[in-house]
């Protein structure tokens, strides 16, 4: 038993320790010891003090609140609970998905595993876009994840199908086919074995075939729902090459992919077909093997096989691609020879073919009521003319006589090509609609050179398809209403309502300006564009037709004027002067003669009306000289000169009259 000496005496020891310990914290303890502990102590009790305030003045504030104002708070902490429990979803999605990502043993069976996983994903996506930092890690997160996720999809798919040549699960692959697709997944494995095979179509239309090898060992004919695999051999049978790509193809049950090498095939199936035609028409096995090909991509939807579907046999639907084929290449060699500019720039001469008997004379547009032939000159200085014109009308019938005209080397070039395939089909439309469309872009224009007129006549002539000439005169009477057009203009600007004075006969300042520019538009017809020299034949028609016409319409113009001062009537006769000054020696240098045109003549009868009496006028027209002039022609240009009175009406009556009764 201790004694209690001892007891006091450990007593003591302990109160002499705790006295050391005592005397160690005072030493220790100072100024610079105390003054951060006691500010910290300070801050707590003043963010107590500030929070119980607060939470009094909270509870103060509420207490003075409107019921609506309560209701709006109140809205606001619901939602605030609902991002947070969005929020706690958001991570339980998460977890689960870190968890199943870290745990799966990716197999065969994984399918129901990578669906959840899926769904999962969907959830997360749905994340608010409202601005708050967690968030922003929330979809850094998710994305990173759904990297991982993409390679797994990535990875089962290589249990299904380890490379473009093999599926081992073909049971499998359309439902996962189904999930990928339905949920947009784009797998980078597909994307490779779809390059491959599209180069692998490329070496099966060249020199490999195609084998399929069922349930992984040995050919044989009854597909396995498992397993399937291609073979790449050297060889040249391509019509069962594809029958088993596309079976393989249709195992991989993936629409995008099929659609895709759909069209790979399509670009080199006619061409494999058109050069191997014979051959096939010629063995019934191809044959049966290309019915059973059509079959295959009918049930299936693939269409690379149009170019020969339709009705009738194999044989006759073969026939009719090698058609098909035979014009494609032709159509593209034509387009080779008209896109070649050189055959343009060499032309050659040859004989024109006469297409039909032209008549020498231009005859009027208008309707007269005589209709009897004329032979007559103006004047004794026109008889002279008409002498001094011999020269020029013998080297005119000369050129007539020869009738060259000049070709490029495009319708020899073409008329190779018309014989290599008339061995092949008679029916030519679709050469020659080739060239149609590519003439106008292809040949000179027609607005300088008449090479295009001659080719297409040559071609007419080579090919027999009268379809060309008529082309051809369509878009030559363009441009000849176009030519008739800029001639038009350039009439209707002279001035008929000129008030100048014509004492001296001399026409004003405009109208001698309007006459060059009308002088000048004829000279580019010999100066600047290639008719002459091309085919002087249908120049000489065209320059006739346009002098011609501005014969007439100067005279059209003349007949709209109601009221002909006598100022205006010396005016207009000089602008007839004028234009026949501008127009007779262009027809000279082609070698026509003026007689031959019967404007000329009609344009000397309204000469004539404008500066005769009515007593000369009355004595040309019994002459019968005046048979190219309309009734109503003549009695408006009379009563638009003379002055009303009894003896013009008097001569009016009488030319009615007298055309009345013939």
């Amino acid at each position: 038993m201790i004694s209690t000496e001892s007891k006091l005496q450990d007593e003591q020891g302990k109160l002499k320790k705790i006295n050391e310990e005592i005397g160690q914290l005072k030493v220790q303890v100072t100024s610079s010891y105390l003054s951060p502990i006691l500010a910290k102590q300070e801050q707590f009790q003043l963010i107590h003090i500030h929070n119980i305030n607060n939470d009094n003045d909270a509870s103060k504030d509420l207490q003075n609140l409107s019921i609506t104002q309560l209701n709006s708070k109140s809205e606001t902490i619901n939602r605030q609970i609902q991002e947070l429990e969005k929020l706690n979803n958001i991570k339980t999605n998460m977890d689960e998905i870190e968890k199943l990502l870290s745990n799966l043993n990716l197999s065969i069976n994984s399918l129901l595993d990578l669906q959840h996983l899926s769904h999962l994903f969907k959830q997360i996506q749905a994340i608010p876009s409202l601005n708050y930092m967690i968030y922003k890690q929330v979809i850094r997160r998710v994305a990173s994840l759904h990297i991982t996720f993409v390679e797994l999809l990535n990875n089962y798919l290589n249990l299904i199908v380890p490379d473009e040549f093999t599926i081992l699960h073909g049971s499998v692959i359309g439902d996962f086919n189904q999930f990928v697709i339905k949920n947009g997944y784009n797998l980078s494995v597909y994307a490779e074995y779809k390059t491959k095979w599209d180069e692998l179509i490329d070496r099966m239309f060249h020199s490999h075939e195609i084998k399929l090898v069922y349930n992984g060992g040995g050919s044989n004919n009854e597909e396995d729902d498992e397993q399937l695999e291609m073979k790449e051999v050297e060889g040249t049978d391509f019509i069962s090459s594809l029958i088993n790509f596309v079976t393989f193809i249709n195992k991989i049950n993936h629409a995008q992919i099929k659609n895709y090498l759909n069209s790979k095939i399509s670009k080199l199936v006619a061409g494999q077909l058109f050069q191997n035609v014979e051959k096939i028409i010629r063995d019934q096995e191809q044959i049966n093997q290309l019915n059973a090909l059509m079959i295959l991509c009918e049930d299936n939807g693939w269409n690379f096989l149009n170019k020969i579907e339709g009705s009738g046999t194999m044989e006759e639907r073969l026939n009719k691609l090698h058609i098909d084929w035979i014009i494609d290449d032709y159509v593209g060699k034509i387009k080779t020879v008209l896109n070649t500019s050189s055959h343009f720039t060499e032309l050659k001469e040859v004989q024109e073919e006469v297409r039909e008997k032209r008549e020498d004379t231009i005859t009027n547009d208008n309707d007269t009521d005589w209709n009897e032939s004329w032979d007559d000159g103006w004047d004794e200085e026109e008889e002279e003319n008409q002498a001094n014109d011999s020269p020029q009308l013998k080297q005119r019938e000369d050129l007539q006589k020869h009738g060259q005209v000049k070709i490029s080397q495009i319708p020899q070039q073409l008329e190779l090509l018309f014989k290599q395939y008339s061995k092949y089909s008679k029916d030519i439309s679709y050469l020659v609609s080739t060239i149609k469309a590519l003439s106008l872009v292809q040949y000179p224009s027609l607005a300088s050179s008449f090479v295009m007129y001659n080719d297409f006549i040559k071609l007419a002539q080579i090919t027999g398809d009268n379809s060309l000439i008529s082309f051809i005169d369509s878009n030559w009477n363009q441009m000849t209403l176009q030519f008739i057009q800029e001639l038009k203009t350039l009439i209707s600007s002279l001035n008929l309502e000129s008030e100048v004075d014509m004492e001296d006969e001399i026409l004003d300042d405009y109208n001698l300006n309007q006459l060059s520019l009308i002088y000048k538009w004829f000279q580019t017809f010999f100066e600047s564009r290639q008719f002459r020299q091309t085919n002087f034949g249908k120049f000489e028609q065209l320059i006739t037709e346009l002098v011609d016409f501005a014969n007439m319409w100067l005279i059209q113009l003349i007949f709209t004027i109601d009221d002909i001062s006598e100022n205006q009537c010396l005016l207009y006769s000089l602008l007839i002067d004028n234009l026949n000054n501008i127009t007779i020696p262009i027809l000279g240098e082609i070698g026509v003669s003026k007689s031959s045109i019967d404007s000329f003549n009609k344009a000397n009868n309204v000469r004539f009306l404008l500066n005769n009496h009515l007593k000369d006028i009355i004595d040309r027209f019994y002459q019968g000289e005046l048979f190219d002039l309309a009734t109503g022609e003549m009695v408006n240009m009379i009563r638009s000169i003379f002055i009303q009175s009894e003896i013009r009406d008097n001569y009016i009556n009488e030319i009615i009259e007298f055309r009345n009764m013939s």
